[in-house]
């Protein structure tokens, strides 16, 4: 019989590394790792792709069989480089595209923002991927609306934080 605990240690689970890793919010390079079939809650079908990177972090992305499934197609076909057409979608897993993400709606129990995904970017008009743009850790990215916006631009951009003291969101 395997034995799972064996091993551990209250020094070895009080050392151990917790830091849940996610994909970064700006671009990530990933490969398409599973592709299922669900049905959204307003009950059409949809196509859940579960995109990996290299060190295992995983993010889902969704084309619902609705008025923009073409286009979300579209973007999918030139970000993972798939000839258009091609409905053979177990050949999809493994093939590699640039994603550019952001932060979501809060979620969850403890109420915080993961990331999403905001774009499959397309690939060059010669078929190679796109430079990375930089990127921003998920865990370095403050929770509030607001102050997200303005660390993620600023770090992006490279320069410092713009802190103006309006905190409405009207743009005049």
């Amino acid at each position: 019989m395997y034995d799972f605990f064996n091993g551990v240690t209250k020094e070895s689970v009080m050392n151990a590394e917790t830091r849940r890793s996610q994909f970064d919010i700006g671009d990530n390079l990933a490969k398409i790792d599973l592709i299922e079939f669900k049905t959204s809650s307003r009950g059409n079908t949809m196509l859940v792709l579960t995109l990996k990177k290299d060190h295992g972090e995983t993010l889902k992305h969704y084309i619902v069989d609705n008025e923009f499934k073409l286009g979300n197609l579209k973007m999918l076909y030139q970000c993972f480089n798939i000839p258009v057409g091609d409905v053979e979608y177990d050949n999809w897993v493994g093939r590699s595209g640039v994603v550019s993400t952001k932060l979501g709606e809060p979620s969850g129990k403890d109420n915080k923002r993961y990331p999403m995904v905001n774009l499959l970017v397309p690939r060059t008009a010669d078929g190679k991927l796109p430079p990375l743009k930089d990127a921003v850790p998920w865990e370095d990215v403050p929770q509030d609306n607001k102050q997200a916006a303005v660390a993620v631009a600023s770090a992006l951009n490279n320069a410092p934080a713009v802190n103006d003291s309006f905190d409405d969101d009207i743009p005049f």
